[in-house]
């Protein structure tokens, strides 16, 4: 009585971790993460073609056996990871920390003119290759034409013959297609809205201090008093990249001491780092005989500065 019920525990385990590998719910959601979603498909079938003699699993193993052991299931993983990959890279371009709304328009651009790279019958008759192999190699079945379907004889009045595609390549090549115009469209109704180009409007206002006249509707914002901001805070930056430039020697550490661990660091580091630091750096850099060293508490937003004195083999810690 234990060992059948043991032996139906162990088949319900297998079943549930072929279903949980393949289930398009996780798979689908982040193809990076698992590059190679449709040729897993082939040991799922094995552990599925284990499960489904017996047990109260048999029926549901039967019907996802069924269901992988189709060559158009194979076809579909194959150009939902296709797509998705091409997706989940403008995903992770669009969720940078430092992405801005013009580089977001750019990446969207960047991923559409990929899809359309895509749309070509070479493009497809490679998935359809690939797709035969993998079917060969785990004996599936083959990609199938889906039978004629006959008109209702009520709608039917006989004028001209319906037309059915021979190949599996006719038939499901416009399909491909379509899916890629699909997503293409999608693309540009989602990020060519009004909304996003006064966003980026106002964003060439900050970075550039350009097309001042599209902030004329907020009242709140005074366009001559944001203008001298800007051309200071320009003027700034321009000041400190100079300085930085002009003095390499500029030193960083992490740890929980300073002068812990020290290595270089460049300018658009020091850049982002508070205005606070910035302004100690830029102190340290105009003297002739001492050098910066920037350090911070690892894990924790504290920035401090030491200074380092010229000796004889370079830098030195006072």
């Amino acid at each position: 009585m234990r060992a059948t019920k043991r032996r139906a525990q162990g088949q319900e385990n297998i079943f549930k971790m072929a279903a949980k590998r393949v289930c398009m719910s996780r798979d689908t959601q982040n193809p990076a993460a698992n590059p190679n979603m449709a040729a897993d498909e082939g040991r799922d079938v094995e552990q599925l073609s284990t499960s489904k003699s017996s047990g109260d699993v048999s029926a549901r193993a039967r019907a996802l056996l069924a269901h992988f052991q189709r060559g158009t299931t194979v076809l579909g993983l194959q150009i939902a990871l296709q797509i998705l990959q091409l997706l989940e890279c403008l995903n992770i371009a669009m969720q940078g920390r430092q992405q801005t709304i013009s580089g977001l328009l750019a990446a969207v651009n960047v991923a559409k003119s990929a899809i359309l790279k895509l749309r070509n019958d070479e493009s497809f008759n490679s998935l359809i290759h690939s797709t035969n192999h993998m079917t060969s190699k785990y004996h599936l079945n083959a990609i199938e034409v889906p039978q004629l379907r006959r008109i209702p004889k009520r709608i039917d009045d006989g004028a001209a013959e319906s037309f059915h595609p021979a190949t599996v390549g006719d038939y499901y090549r416009p399909q491909y297609f379509e899916l890629l115009d699909t997503v293409s469209v999608h693309l540009t109704q989602r990020f060519d809205q009004e909304g996003i180009q006064r966003y980026e409007k106002l964003e060439q206002v900050l970075l550039t201090g350009s097309g001042m006249d599209s902030i004329a509707q907020y009242k709140e914002i005074d366009p001559l008093l944001l203008k001298a901001q800007l051309t200071i805070l320009s003027n700034t930056q321009a000041h400190n990249d100079v300085l930085i430039r002009e003095n390499p020697s500029v030193f960083a550490t992490r740890g929980r001491r300073p002068f812990a661990g020290r290595t270089s660091i460049r300018a658009q580091e020091v850049s982002r780092m508070p205005l606070p630091v910035q302004a100690h750096i830029l102190r340290i850099l105009k003297s002739t005989e001492t050098g910066p060293t920037v350090y911070c508490l690892e894990g924790e937003e504290n920035y401090g500065v030491g200074s380092l004195k010229r000796g004889k083999e370079g830098w030195e810690k006072e």
